[in-house]
């Protein structure tokens, strides 16, 4: 894989460190609320692990300093770098935050009014770092490669986080969205509802698939004198 410009890899590694930043104090917020209502740091370390948001910017987080800081000198293997790096991998993870905050804004935000260091986290989350992220993606990654059959493939990380979200509710009797909220609207309209979120997700992975296969049509073409 060629390297992005000095420019990109700058910008990248950045991202990376707002990135990293912004999941420690997410992780704080949660350990402080726990504290705070008596479940305890077990409590808020599950909690932590339980939003979707969550962990797809840990996945960000994890893609831009693979992007960011893989060494510039050759190496015989980097597989902890070049997996984050790969067209499909990089490509399912832009489909992801963009969801992320697609549906944070559309469904969610009006729902709440953070305040404080609470609000600027969740500005973080929602807005700033999937733009950066589709940023590096547009810049960074090389799309060549990219097939359609990545949007049946990245349904695996929804559906299994949908699979995870409704054991881990029926144990605490606690569930992170409100359209996930079994009991408030059975399984039946959960199940709906997730069917809803997995076309979108299956729609937004061949945007971004057909946006990605021809910007590389594009950069193969040569140019006319």
């Amino acid at each position: 894989m060629t390297h992005p410009p000095s420019s990109i890899r700058r910008f990248t590694r950045l991202a990376a460190v707002a990135a990293w930043i912004t999941i420690i104090l997410r992780f704080y917020l949660a350990i402080r609320t726990s504290l705070a209502d008596g479940t305890g740091i077990g409590g808020g370390i599950v909690t932590f692990l339980s939003y979707f948001t969550v962990l797809t910017n840990i996945l960000v987080a994890l893609a831009l300093a693979a992007g960011g800081f893989e060494p510039r000198r050759p190496a015989p293997r980097r597989p902890a770098f070049q997996v984050w790096q790969q067209p499909g991998v990089a490509t399912a993870i832009a489909v992801y935050i963009t969801i992320v905050s697609v549906i944070y804004h559309l469904l969610l935000s009006q729902l709440w009014d953070p305040q404080g260091l609470t609000k600027a986290v969740d500005v973080m989350l929602h807005s700033v770092m999937p733009v950066a992220y589709l940023v590096y993606w547009w810049f960074a990654i090389p799309k060549r490669q990219l097939q359609w059959r990545g949007a049946i493939v990245w349904l695996s990380y929804p559906v299994a986080y949908t699979v995870y979200t409704l054991l881990l509710g029926a144990v605490r009797d606690q569930y992170p969205y409100p359209f996930s909220n079994v009991n408030e609207l059975g399984y039946i309209r959960v199940f709906l509802n997730s069917m809803g979120i997995f076309a979108l997700f299956a729609a937004v992975s061949l945007l971004l698939i057909g946006i990605g296969r021809r910007q590389a049509q594009r950069r193969q073409k040569p140019r006319s004198l």
